[in-house]
């Protein structure tokens, strides 16, 4: 949607986490900090906030299963072969 996520859930493995560097899209953030969520994320600053924006730019397809330039279904194939054959699953490797 545009947006760069918010992640709370510490303890919770994110779609595609292993194959994505949520990272250069996302920000996490553990249960404590909730209380000054407001806070962290106004002292984002514009150039982390623009970074973060071409990340979900660039790592939106990865999560689109409707349009013609969505990765989805081929970041689950990618990800299920890799959990039964590690090593022959490079072709299926996504491109984004």
């Amino acid at each position: 949607m545009g947006c760069v996520p918010v992640i709370i859930q510490p303890a919770v493995s994110q779609p595609f986490e292993g194959l994505l560097p949520y990272d250069a899209f996302s920000m996490r953030f553990g249960y404590n900090d909730i209380p000054v969520l407001h806070e962290l994320l106004r002292n984002v600053s514009d150039a982390e906030h623009a970074r973060l924006l071409r990340g979900v730019e660039k790592y939106a397809p990865a999560f689109n299963w409707h349009d013609i330039d969505g990765r989805a279904y081929e970041f689950v194939r990618y990800g299920v072969c890799r959990r039964v054959r590690d090593a022959l699953c490079d072709h299926l490797r996504p491109l984004l």
